[in-house]
Parts: C-alpha cells; structure tokens; sequence
C-alpha cells in the first residue's frame, strides 16, 4: 500500500498548471531535503518537455496550415486563370469577326447577338478579376456566396455560348438540348454556378 505520497504541480512559464508530479512511499513519512529537491527537478523536467512537446505540435500543425493556405492558392489562381481565359478566348474571337468584312454577317442580328456575347463575357470577366483581387477569400478558406432569383437556361446559354470558338477551333461540336425538367427559375449563385459550368465545359 501507499504510506505517503508527496506531489508538486508541473508549471508552465505562464505559471499554467500543466500536471502534477508525485512520489509515494510505503511507510508514512515527510520527505527529506533530496527527495523534495527530485520531485522539484522532476517537475521542471517534465514542464520543459510537456511545453517543447506542445510547441513542436503548434509548429507543425501552423505548417499543415501554411501548406493548405498556400496550395488553397495555387489551385485557386489556376481556377482562375482559366476562368479567365474562356471569357477572353469568346471576346476576342468575336471581336475578331466582328471587324471583318460586314458581307461576311448574314444579319444585323447576328452582329447583335455576337455584340451581346462580347458584353457578357467582359461582364464575366469582370467578376473573374474581382475574385482574383480580393485574395482574403482564399485565404480565408471560403468564398462568398450570394443566393438570388436566376434562370438556369439564361447561365447554360451564356456559358455554351463563351465556349462556342474555342471548341469549334478545336473541331468539336458543342451544343445545348434539353429533354425537359429544367426549372425556369432557381435560387443560387449565378456567378458561382457559371464558373462550375465554365470548367466542366472547359475540361
């Protein structure tokens, strides 16, 4: 059995309690000088290994977080260099046509049309380039997100129609149909639901 038990607090440098260190006997009995002197030594052993311990582990865990932070980033700026791209690749090609011989238009509406395009995708683009500067949503892990009234056959004909030239210098045929089903109006993020669109028609 235990006779007699002496303990001392383990302190952190902040004087924290971070345990306690103890040393029994089986006779009941005080301790001498030596073995008050052990427990004290003990206990500041065990406080500079506890408090070196749990320093290792906040410099580990703040490098997981450093790396998440920065590969958050890195996949983020590639996101958006190809969001970037898409809108740019539709203005350009249809700027390109645009000043081309006026014969080449088969109508005042298709030049419309291709005018509307051009002014959609800069609107596109704009919201791409606000994303990309406003860097403290990466590194806050998150991205706000707004929840409004939208037609989702208005964001498929937009993002079909930013795809258009750069799958047709490609050689592939890209077009919308629908068998039905879709909902005339949801309630979402427009800008968040294009960027998706954007990348799967992309890919």
């Amino acid at each position: 059995g235990i006779g007699a038990c002496w303990s001392i607090p383990v302190l952190a440098a902040s004087q924290e309690v971070l345990g306690t260190f103890a040393i029994s006997s089986p006779f009941p009995r005080s301790p001498n000088d030596f073995q008050f002197n052990v427990l004290n030594s003990a206990a500041r052993i065990a406080s500079i290994a506890i408090q070196t311990h749990s320093a290792r582990e906040k410099l580990l865990w703040e490098k997981v977080q450093a790396e998440s932070a920065t590969k958050a980033k890195s996949e983020f700026l590639a996101n958006m260099s190809h969001e970037i791209r898409t809108p740019m690749t539709a203005i350009l090609g249809f700027t390109e046509l645009l000043l081309e011989d006026e014969a080449t238009w088969e109508s005042a509406q298709a030049r419309a049309e291709a005018l509307q395009t051009i002014h959609r995708n800069g609107e596109h683009l704009l919201e791409v380039i606000n994303d990309v500067l406003d860097i403290s949503k990466v590194e806050a892990g998150k991205l706000e997100v707004e929840l409004v009234a939208c037609r989702p056959q208005s964001i498929l004909q937009e993002v079909i129609a930013a795809a258009a030239l750069r799958a047709k210098a490609k050689g592939i045929s890209l077009q919308l149909t629908s068998s039905g089903g879709l909902p005339a109006q949801v309630f979402t993020d427009p800008t968040r639901v294009k960027q998706i669109l954007v990348n799967l028609v992309g890919n």
